[in-house]
């Protein structure tokens, strides 16, 4: 009964009664009867006494929320309630507010089915941190664990910022093979009014090294595939840090439903890493169909295997129908046939990461695209091959050589000049030197590091209709500014990007169809996709420019569990037909990101942005979103 009365109050049914029929127990009949009562809705929340913390931040926090219509349940859950006590006193504490008291009240309406919450806030005085000691250390002296520390004598307390301190001298344990260390933070009042003094106590163990990297979980892929990946190897430290970074880069292979590396045996100065792999399908057919303000809609039929080995024949037809052939080296095989209203791909890809176990990658891939363009078509027909070395983990140098021939046809009336001027075929051929510092934690989602890159395309190189250079650089920046207690992280991202064609006397021209376009999805989202450029023409087409700088700042957030995340972004930048800042754009706006991992990594982005500055000619867009679902 109690379970069940337990059910209706989480649902909102806050006067439910649940009884047995005493009277039926007796013969053996369980009987129950239930008085659900009126379900009651939040329609208020107030917080009482808080000085120092902002209300909305303590709304965003907790999870008792307020009805709204459809959107938003809000039905009145106690447990709920008194949890979120617990979430604000914990908020308070967090920020040195330690003798923080959180009590709560419910006025319910007459008719009792909606509900007021206050929140009663008892701030209390805010702590400074006192002294700071370690206890325990033997290994690491003092000086060398508190170096470069962010909290220090005479700051207020701050439970985030304990915990930086923490993780940081975990990792100075870490990298010396100290496996099984433990550093826990603790604190007491001192006898001097409004301090505390902060205690890390230390239980250090011993260093270890690596002995044998056992793998396991991978009937499929090849070990070496796997290896390749491993930052520790047999006769060196066992370094956690390098540990966890392994497993990084195993799940940026995207091959594994799950991957941990974790210390065995029993051996007294070492112990053996156990690479815990648990795979998953790497070949996908895919049918589907997208559609976004950047390319319209779009159907796809792909084929793709991302544990590809070129090498791999089959002994038998059998054996290639049951998908046993061609696959367990790492290698990534795709082809994709993209029909669409204003976009059209079809291609053929093959790339090998790491070309017989070295540094060096290679990649090739043809295509023949045909895009709809503002008052013209353009037809691309080519092919592209990569050429690569890694230089450690974190530096890439590559080479690209490009064979396309370009087609500019279905012209209309009116077009600008330069867009007339160039129909036909051009045939194009560049080589493209560039290299990439990548520092960050993730292809997928980056929470923290930068990456920069500069590509610098030489048309001509290999003959063909045009002679120019086109520059490219790029710098990403990131930095995780909060860690929620299931693990999301709350991230500033940076972006910039700078293109430059240089022009003039032993530069050579641009052709239109090769310059840069700002707007859209991953540029100033408050501008229609290509909708700042230098224009031409009756109809106002675009044209392209030879200078482009755009710079965007995000603060991208989680909203629930791991699969909806918020951002609010500003961008900002230019598109100028020579090498100068005229009109800077700026917009700003929210959106949203979906994720449903068997969808694929990005299935739903919706940007609401609004234009702050434009130039006399731009294209303005409020909305920007790009939707992929599979059939």
């Amino acid at each position: 009964a109690r379970a069940i009365a337990r059910m209706y109050r989480e649902a909102g049914f806050t006067f439910v009664r649940v009884t047995v029929d005493k009277k039926l127990l007796k013969q053996g009949i369980v009987r129950y009867q239930v008085v659900q009562g009126p379900m009651v809705w939040v329609r208020h929340i107030h917080f009482i006494g808080d000085h120092n913390i902002a209300k909305w931040y303590l709304g965003f926090k907790i999870d008792t929320k307020t009805h709204f219509w459809f959107i938003r349940k809000g039905a009145l859950d106690k447990t709920q309630v008194r949890g979120d006590t617990e979430r604000i006193r914990k908020i308070y504490q967090g920020k040195g507010y330690l003798d923080a008291r959180v009590s709560y009240y419910l006025k319910f309406s007459p008719s009792m089915r909606n509900v007021t919450v206050d929140f009663v806030i008892n701030e209390g005085p805010r702590y400074r941190i006192g002294k700071i000691t370690l206890i325990g250390n033997h290994a690491l002296s003092t000086a060398r664990l508190l170096k470069d520390i962010t909290i220090k004598p005479g700051d207020f307390w701050n439970r985030s910022l304990v915990a930086e301190i923490q993780e940081r001298m975990a990792k100075e344990y870490g990298h010396l093979g100290f496996i099984y260390s433990h550093i826990i933070p603790d604190f007491a009042y001192s006898s001097q009014p409004g301090l505390v003094n902060l205690t890390f106590h230390i239980t250090e163990g011993r260093p270890y090294t690596t002995g044998r990297v056992i793998i396991r979980g991978n009937p499929q892929l090849q070990d070496h595939v796997i290896r390749r990946q491993i930052r520790i190897y047999p006769g060196s430290l066992y370094d956690t840090v390098e540990v966890e970074r392994s497993e990084r880069r195993l799940k940026n292979l995207q091959l594994f439903g799950a991957e941990s590396i974790t210390p065995t045996g029993h051996r007294p100065d070492s112990r053996d890493a156990l690479v815990n792999v648990t795979e998953q399908q790497s070949a996908r057919f895919l049918v589907g169909a997208g559609v976004s303000t950047d390319a319209g809609l779009i159907g796809q039929v792909s084929l793709q295997q991302r544990n590809f080995d070129v090498t791999a024949f089959p002994h038998s037809l059998g054996e290639f129908l049951r998908g046993q052939a061609f696959k367990g080296n790492g290698q990534d095989f795709q082809v994709m046939l993209e029909p669409g209203t204003l976009y059209q791909q079809y291609s053929a890809s093959f790339s090998e990461p790491y070309l017989w176990d070295s540094p060096y990658s290679f990649s090739d891939q043809a295509y023949y695209n045909m895009i709809f363009r503002e008052s013209w078509t353009e037809g691309r027909l080519g092919n592209r091959v990569t050429f690569g070395r890694r230089f450690g983990d974190d530096w890439i140098v590559s080479l690209g050589l490009r064979a396309e021939n370009v087609n500019i046809s279905s012209i209309q009336p009116g077009s600008g000049q330069i867009i007339v001027s160039n129909a036909g075929n051009h045939f194009l051929t560049s080589i493209t030197p560039a290299v990439t510092w990548d520092t960050t934690d993730s292809e997928i989602f980056p929470t923290r590091g930068f990456r920069a890159s500069v590509a610098v395309e030489q048309y001509g190189v290999m003959g063909g209709s045009y002679h120019f250079t086109k520059i490219n650089a790029t710098f990403d920046l990131y930095h995780t500014v909060y860690t929620d207690p299931f693990g999301r992280k709350t991230v500033i991202a940076w972006k910039n990007q700078l293109g430059v064609i240089p022009n003039g006397p032993g530069w050579g021209n641009s052709v239109f169809f090769e310059r840069f376009y700002g707007g859209g999805i991953g540029s100033l989202r408050g501008f229609r996709y290509r909708g700042v450029s230098p224009r031409q023409g009756p109809l106002n087409d675009p044209i392209g420019g030879n200078f482009l700088a755009i710079t965007t700042g995000e603060y991208n957030f989680p909203i629930y569990e791991n699969m909806l995340r918020g951002v609010f972004f500003v961008d900002a930048g230019t598109v100028e037909s020579d090498i100068r800042v005229g009109t800077v754009r700026v917009d700003a706006g929210f959106g949203i990101r979906l994720t449903i991992p068997f969808f694929g990594q990005l299935p739903l982005a919706l940007d609401f942005a609004y234009p702050l500055n434009q130039a006399s000619g731009d294209n303005i867009q409020y909305v920007s979103f790009a939707l992929g679902m599979p059939f």
